[in-house]
């Protein structure tokens, strides 16, 4: 939540030394400098605070890169050009009141008090009206840009964001990771499998094909289409790789990936592509454990 800005403009001394001369009005610059110095500095940190607040409240949410299109981000993005707007009308304010205090501090250099009559004193009058006019309208453009900036964060936590998603590319690089590994895993005992049945067949045939020719022809069909499968298994792998490969460039020095930017295309495609991928490799795996259930099947009416 962002305060109400307030800046403090501390009321100057005015000095009055009588001479045997006459009356003379002066003031005293070191007292003056300490008021004017505390002044301008509770303007500059009401103004980094303020600023700084702000900022960080827009920079979350547009770290978000939503796009822009839809009513609910026009108004939000809107809203942010207003705040922008009254940000940049303070940074005027505080320039203008920063400007004046040096102008202060090199026409009085050198001097200890500022008397009645000199080309100083009409400085300083200048000097008092700029910074209490400055300040005043500083206050007024910090409470409008306070208001405006809540506006945005209630209207932006409100009415967008309540709906959008996010991808943390973390986590869903290790999901990829995790489905590698097993898929390594599926083709190690694939292969196992594979050598496994070609040892069978290879017994199988040089026992039984003059007694089952037709059992013999069936375990060497079955066969082949499960060694069919070794291909149909690297196929996967590889494009489940250029899925990885293709989403973490894409996602490279990305924490998150919202719903709501155009970014979030390649979370979808990503998760389409997986979906894919492992309905394929599903698909081939019942494929081929059919397969060596009808080889089984077939060695035990042999052995019988």
């Amino acid at each position: 939540m962002i305060y109400k800005i307030q800046f403090k403009v501390l009321v100057l001394l005015c000095i009055i030394t009588i001479t045997h001369t006459g009356c003379k009005v002066y003031y005293d610059i070191n007292a003056i400098n300490t008021k004017l110095k505390s002044s301008v500095d509770n303007v500059n940190q009401n103004c980094s605070s303020v600023t700084t607040k702000i900022g960080a409240m827009q920079t979350d949410y547009l770290a978000l890169n939503c796009k822009t299109d839809a009513k609910p981000f026009q108004i939000a993005k809107q809203l942010l050009l207003e705040t922008d707007a009254l940000v940049n009308e303070m940074a005027a304010y505080q320039k203008n009141i920063n400007d004046e205090y040096a102008n202060f501090k090199q026409y009085t250099n050198g001097k200890s008090k500022i008397e009645s009559g000199t080309p100083e004193w009409k400085k300083f009058k200048v000097t008092k009206k700029t910074l209490k006019s400055n300040v005043h309208v500083l206050q007024v453009k910090g409470n409008d840009a306070v208001k405006k900036a809540t506006a945005f964060n209630k209207y932006a936590n409100e009415d967008v964001l309540k709906g959008i998603q996010f991808c943390d590319v973390a986590s869903f690089n290790s999901k990829f990771d995790d489905i590698i590994i097993n898929l390594d895993k599926s083709y190690k005992t694939f292969l196992e499998q594979l050598t496994e049945y070609e040892s069978k067949l290879q017994v199988m045939t040089e026992k039984f094909n003059q007694v089952f020719p037709n059992q013999c022809k069936l375990l060497n069909e079955d066969f082949e289409k499960i060694k069919s499968g070794k291909e149909r298994f690297e196929s996967v792998k590889s494009k489940v790789q250029l899925s990885v490969n293709k989403f973490k460039g894409a996602s490279a020095g990305k924490q998150k990936i919202y719903s709501c930017s155009s970014e979030w295309v390649m979370v979808s495609e990503a998760e389409k592509e997986l979906t894919s991928h492992q309905t394929a490799l599903s698909n081939l795996q019942q494929t081929i454990q059919g397969l060596i259930n009808h080889m089984q099947t077939v060695i035990n009416t042999m052995q019988q």
